[in-house]
C-alpha cells in the first residue's frame, strides 16, 4: 500500500493558502494593503504566532477577504489529520472537500480555484492518505535524513568520487567529528 505522509498534504493546503493570497492581493487594491507584511501569518499556524503576529490577526478578524476562508480551510485540513481513525479521518476528509468545493463555486471571481485543486488532490490520493492511521507510518524522519544528505552534497561539491561522498554522508548523518590536527 502507498501511504502518503501527513506533511505533504498539509503543505499542498499551504501552498493552496498562498496562491489564494497572492491572487486577492493581485486582484483587490484594498486587500493589498491589508494583507501587507502578513505573508507569514498566513503560513504559520496560529500556535506559532509571535505576540505581534497575533496582534496583526486581531487587526485583521472579522474583515471579508477570501484569504482568511483559505486559511481557515487550511486549518480544517489540518484538524482533519488529527483524526483518531481512519473512518473518523475519512469523514473528515469527506466534509472538508465538499465544503471547498462549495465555496469555490459560490466565489465568482475563481480566487479559491486553488484551494479546490488541493480537495481534488486529497480526493484522489484519500486511500494512501488513509494507509497512515492502520499502519502508523510516516516518512518524517526519511524526509529529514532527505534534507541532511542533499545539505551534505552540496557542501561535498568538488570531491571527485562517490566514495568521497559517501564518507562524507555517514559523517554526517553519524554526527561525527571530523578530526583536526592543528
Amino acid at each position: 500500500m502507498i501511504v502518503f505522509d501527513k506533511f505533504h498534504g498539509v503543505r499542498q493546503g499551504v501552498a493552496a493558502g498562498d496562491e489564494v493570497r497572492r491572487a486577492e492581493t493581485r486582484q483587490d487594491a484594498a486587500a493589498r494593503t491589508q494583507w501587507e507584511k502578513t505573508c507569514w501569518l498566513w503560513r504559520k499556524n496560529p500556535e506559532g504566532w509571535t505576540e505581534r503576529e497575533a496582534l496583526r490577526w486581531e487587526q485583521l478578524k472579522g474583515k471579508p477577504r477570501v484569504t482568511g476562508l483559505a486559511f481557515a480551510m487550511r486549518l480544517e485540513l489540518q484538524r482533519a489529520y488529527a483524526a483518531v481513525t481512519a473512518s473518523q479521518a475519512r469523514s473528515r476528509f469527506v466534509k472538508w472537500g465538499q465544503w471547498v468545493r462549495a465555496e469555490a463555486e459560490a466565489l465568482t471571481r475563481g480566487l479559491l480555484e486553488p484551494m479546490r485543486k488541493a480537495a481534488d488532490m486529497v480526493e484522489r490520493h484519500r486511500e494512501g492518505i488513509l494507509g497512515h492511521w492502520p499502519q502508523g507510518l510516516t516518512t518524517a524522519f526519511l524526509e529529514g535524513l532527505n534534507s541532511l544528505f542533499s545539505a551534505t552534497q552540496r557542501k561535498a561539491r568538488g570531491y571527485r568520487s562517490s566514495e568521497y561522498q559517501t564518507a562524507m554522508l555517514y559523517f554526517v548523518a553519524g554526527k561525527l567529528k571530523i578530526p583536526y590536527y592543528g
